[in-house]
């Protein structure tokens, strides 16, 4: 205010971003700011008859404030997103809603050698997050660390749920503890950061962590968020029932440190709730799954120091890129299958959609622990396998083979039992096919009509006499979407003889 004014006239104008056409207009007077150096106020607009933001419509608008010598704009989204406890949901915009998705770490795709001009160059950050939407996610944590400001613009316009995760990590000895004190004004800034932005619909305080300094200090915080949204603490205590927890359900791991074997015949025994820590147990909280599998392979095809063990245990220690990208992909997508059929969780978003990708032969940090699953950076061509299984497994109208048997018994009858959800808010009916394939010919087929209700699950039962010749079989459910497009289910088994 250089020339003392002792009132400003101000114009506010809301407009659609896209067609720039005015939605609504007011003016006021600020009185009383003749000496003040800053001078903050607050002003309701009446929106009136607004569009809402979702993923599958990512409406936005933009406000203009006018004072004649300045001039102000900023992006927002109309929507409300919270956490439902007692049926473990999201609900966005007053309706449930099944988070399906990915995680990007920002911070290692930085250090990745491929890297360059990539993460600030705006049309390669669009291709990327509508590369996403193809495998059907609508959901990114944007994971310890923070992407440029540009992403949240990108995915607020092409329509994604951001869990926006703060770069605290303990899971190792860290050189310094976060104090409360400290966190305080950086969340404050990142929340300010961040606000505005529709994409964004939950604050990630922190990655697998077990402290009180977090809590302390986003309870300091969330009145400041004029949205309320829900906090996720990572592996420490919840801080309201309005808040999700996380879990890693990584059981392919116990291979990686020999405290055990895994094998896809154990999720027979495993439950479909994935566990928790104690401290997020005591809440009964609605659960997101954002890390899962360990599997990861880099992208030429080998293993990370992470997963050596891993592979060299599934499939012996002479195997094969093909063999090795072949099961991560199968595998991958058979867990998605668990977690999504299962419905005990809010949401499921795999690990990752982008990260580095660099020599397992050392150990981290040296080494590349994780990776994502492109063979072409700027081109953003997925490994083929990856595309084609793990695509079907987060179809919004899905289906899981719930049978994990390595073998069966040639002659005998065997129930085959086949889950098909529907995350949709309309109801779903077609047939599901259910075929076994010997060397790629099909030796048996049965079909039945299925409805599911909207976010329902339907189970449906096959009777198959299993061949009595023996060898390799392969166990394929399908159906076909609203859109023509066949979803598919696929296991591997033997048939065994009894003599």
């Amino acid at each position: 205010n250089p020339t003392l004014k002792g009132k400003v006239e101000i114009d506010i104008r809301v407009r659609e971003l896209k067609s720039q056409r005015t939605h609504c207009f007011t003016e006021s007077t600020l009185t009383g700011v003749k000496d003040a150096l800053e001078f903050p106020f607050d002003l309701e607009l009446p929106m009136g008859d607004y569009k809402l933001w979702s993923p599958e419509e990512p409406f936005l608008y933009e406000v203009e404030l006018d004072i004649g010598t300045d001039a102000l704009r900023a992006r927002f989204g109309m929507r409300s997103f919270r956490f439902d406890k007692e049926s473990g949901r999201a609900v966005l915009n007053d309706k449930t809603y099944f988070m399906r998705g990915t995680n990007v770490c920002a911070y290692r795709f930085f250090e990745d050698a491929e890297r360059g001009d990539k993460p600030w160059r705006k049309e390669w950050v669009r291709r990327l997050h509508r590369k996403f939407k193809s495998m059907n996610w609508n959901s990114i944590r944007y994971c310890i660390g923070f992407p440029p400001e540009i992403w949240y613009q990108i995915a607020d316009e092409e329509g994604f749920l951001i869990q926006d995760e703060f770069p605290i990590w303990l899971l190792g000895k860290a050189p310094e503890n976060p104090v409360a004190e400290k966190i305080i004004p950086e969340y404050t800034e990142w929340m300010r950061e961040r606000w505005n932005h529709p994409c964004v619909v939950i604050w990630d305080a922190q990655n697998e962590s077990v402290t009180d300094q977090t809590g302390k200090a986003l309870q300091a915080v969330r009145h400041l968020d004029l949205s309320n949204r829900p906090w996720e603490n990572g592996w420490a205590e919840p801080q309201s029932t309005d808040d999700c927890v996380e879990s890693h359900p990584y059981l392919f791991s116990t291979i990686q440190w020999g405290r055990g074997e895994f094998h896809l015949s154990d999720l027979a025994k495993t439950s479909g709730k994935p566990r928790l820590r104690d401290a997020q147990e005591n809440y009964a909280l609605p659960i997101i799954i954002n890390e899962y599998a360990w599997l990861w392979l880099n992208r030429d095809g080998t293993t990370t120091c992470l997963t050596d063990k891993v592979y060299g245990h599934l499939l012996g220690p002479d195997s094969t890129v093909a063999q090795r990208r072949l099961l991560y992909a199968r595998y991958l997508a058979a867990l998605t299958e668990f977690w999504r059929g299962h419905r005990q969780c809010a949401g499921v978003l795999h690990f990752c959609g982008l990260g580095y990708s660099r020599a397992g032969d050392k150990p981290r940090p040296e080494g590349g622990a994780t990776s994502d699953h492109f063979i072409d950076l700027e081109k953003l061509t997925f490994e083929p396998y990856f595309e084609q299984y793990v695509r079907d497994a987060f179809s919004p109208v899905g289906l899981m083979i719930d049978f994990w048997g390595e073998q069966l018994v040639g002659g005998t009858e065997h129930e085959f039992r086949v889950s098909v959800i529907n995350d949709l808010h309309s109801r779903w009916a077609g047939a599901v096919r259910l075929s076994l394939l010997r060397g790629g010919r099909t030796v048996a087929e049965q079909s039945k009509r299925c409805a599911v209700n909207s976010l329902g699950r339907e189970v449906l039962s096959f009777v198959q006499t299993v061949p009595n010749k023996t060898g390799e079989y392969q166990l394929v459910a399908e159906l076909d979407t609203t859109g023509g497009k066949e979803i598919r289910s696929v296991r591997d088994f033997n048939v065994v003889s009894t003599e």
